[in-house]
């Protein structure tokens, strides 16, 4: 993800359309009252309840069945091993940015979205 590409996000305006165009195909996209299976690629698979992703949204939102969460999730691993006559160990470091949107399935509109800068607290950014 850039930074750029994110800043280019506009709740209200931005199509579904050309969010997949930037970032291409979510890692998951969350539907109310459904589970879903999320491939987090530092754990392993995880059966995830679609609700929790609305949660970040429910203040702020009427959040309706024709809302979806898109959840886009990229990470670094930089680190190293050390070995000798035996394993001793590894230190890695892991950087993960994550973008979570709210799109309106019927509109096909992104409401609003949080970004999470690798190493970072989420943001926010409202309407």
């Amino acid at each position: 993800m850039k930074t750029k590409d994110i800043n280019t996000i506009e709740p209200g305006k931005t199509s579904k359309s050309e969010i997949l165009e930037r970032f291409g195909m979510p890692q998951a996209i969350a539907i109310r009252g459904k589970d879903l299976e999320y491939l987090n690629p530092n754990l392993w698979n995880k059966k995830i309840q679609g609700d929790v992703f609305f949660e970040f949204f429910a203040q702020e939102h009427k959040v309706s069945y024709h809302h979806r969460i898109y959840h886009y999730y990229q990470s670094n691993r930089s680190g190293h091993s050390a070995f000798l006559l035996f394993f001793i160990g590894e230190v890695y470091k892991i950087n993960a940015e994550q973008l979570w949107l709210l799109v309106n399935e019927r509109t096909g509109i992104v409401e609003d979205y949080f970004y999470r800068p690798a190493g970072g607290i989420p943001l926010a950014k409202r309407k």
